[in-house]
């Protein structure tokens, strides 16, 4: 991530929202009381070395305030994407938190861009949790502070080195995979920016959608990758040309903090690991069929814990990433390890009791920056019983229609799928 941050931004984006108007005066004091707390209020950043520390310096958290009024649901799309690609300082004492506040008509959006390479998604759900607990009831959600220094990666590796070890045969599987897969085109030519979409999910439920995949013998997991591989055939079709290179590529980024340490209660930090499948997608295949090719192809990778080498092939293309051009850095992953789109999936139900049953006017949704290694990422994020989608992608290397294609496939496909006509 550090050496992603220096092409670009590379950030993340969570949003809640609220009924009323904002208390600004409190909901400030909050949010630096929180910070304080949780001891995350700056860090001292040494990318060279790759080295952090927490430390206080960089001043309070001051939020940015915009007045929507009766625009509130554009203003904040707007202010999402503008976070998105609002770089961080590179170095020194860094404030990677920015707070802002879309005040609609009716409620107000409390937002929070963060410096990915600091923390997961679970971990800032949790800080935001903290906020509007506070804001809201007058008292912490938690009494201690977490930890901020979990066990590292290469601790991962000498605790799972029977399951690495055994793994490794499978490397020519996933290279033979690339080899097979259409590649996206732009990336190494295009400025990074990110492109915003949100993706309006009414319906299906989630409750729906839960029990659509249990009757498939399927993840929901694996339902959105379907979903998503038959969305993203509308703008690949172009694929179908060639005889080699004929299959889409996604990624799902994972939560691994199970194979370090503590919960996102107690510990904060990143925990992110990926596996990446692909499929041919041929005109006309059922989403059912669909999304069980896709569970033949994840069960052993979660069975086998094979998103190691995934973590592998990423340290090791670590080690020659500072050796490269620029143009070559933005353009790897699309010869090397073509990736049309990347899942991230995060459950606030799970994290924030209160959002199982929420209040009327209360929401959630976040979106995540590309990186160079796709030029779309869905970030798909399940609140009480509704699925919340923020998509973004690369503005350089794909156009908005397309984009809305996608949102629209997807969209369609997903209700069809739990309403059982598809």
């Amino acid at each position: 991530m550090l050496h992603w941050r220096r092409l670009h931004p590379y950030s993340a984006v969570h949003v809640v929202t609220l009924p009323g108007a904002p208390d600004e005066a409190r909901l400030t004091r909050v949010i630096n009381e929180v910070l304080r707390h949780n001891q995350v209020e700056s860090v001292l950043l040494d990318d060279r070395k790759r080295r952090f520390d927490f430390e206080k310096g960089a001043g309070p958290a001051i939020p940015r305030i915009i007045r929507a009024g009766d625009k509130g649901d554009a203003a904040l799309a707007d202010e999402i994407e503008a976070e998105l690609n609002a770089p961080f300082p590179e170095r020194g004492h860094i404030a990677c938190f920015r707070f802002f506040v879309v005040i609609a008509t009716d409620c107000f959006h409390l937002g929070l861009a963060y410096d990915h390479f600091i923390a997961g998604g679970d971990s800032v759900l949790v800080l935001m949790r903290d906020v509007v607990e506070q804001y809201h009831f007058g008292a912490p959600s938690r009494l201690a502070a977490p930890s901020r220094f979990p066990a590292t990666y290469t601790r991962l590796y000498a605790r799972q080195a029977l399951a690495f070890i055994a793994g490794l045969p499978q490397l020519p599987v996933m290279l033979a995979s690339c080899r097979r897969s259409h590649r996206p085109k732009g990336l190494a030519r295009c400025d990074g920016h990110n492109g915003v979409i949100m993706v309006p999910l009414s319906s299906p439920t989630l409750a729906s959608l839960v029990a659509t995949a249990h009757r498939l013998g399927v993840t929901l997991n694996d339902l959105f990758l379907a979903t998503m591989l038959q969305a993203l055939d509308a703008i690949t079709r172009d694929r179908m040309e060639h005889k080699r290179r004929n299959e889409i590529g996604v990624a799902s980024i994972m939560n691994i903090r199970d194979q370090f340490q503590g919960s996102a209660e107690d510990t904060f930090g990143q925990f992110l690991g990926s596996f990446r499948i692909s499929h041919s997608v041929p005109e006309g295949v059922d989403i059912a069929e669909l999304a069980r090719c896709v569970q033949a192809q994840t069960a052993p990778i979660k069975r086998h814990k094979l998103y190691l080498q995934t973590l592998l092939v990423l340290g090791l293309k670590g080690m020659i990433w500072p050796s490269m051009t620029e143009t070559r850095q933005k353009g790897f992953f699309e010869k090397h390890y073509p990736v049309w789109a990347g899942l991230t999936t995060l459950n606030a139900n799970a994290l924030w009791p209160r959002a199982r049953k929420p209040r009327p006017g209360f929401d959630y949704m976040r979106v995540v920056s590309t990186g160079p290694l796709a030029p779309m990422v869905f970030a798909i994020t399940t609140v009480g019983d509704s699925v919340r989608v923020g998509i973004s992608y690369r503005s350089g290397a794909l156009r908005r229609d397309q984009i809305e294609t996608v949102a629209a496939r997807f969209r369609t496909t997903l209700q069809h799928v739990a309403d059982g006509s598809a």
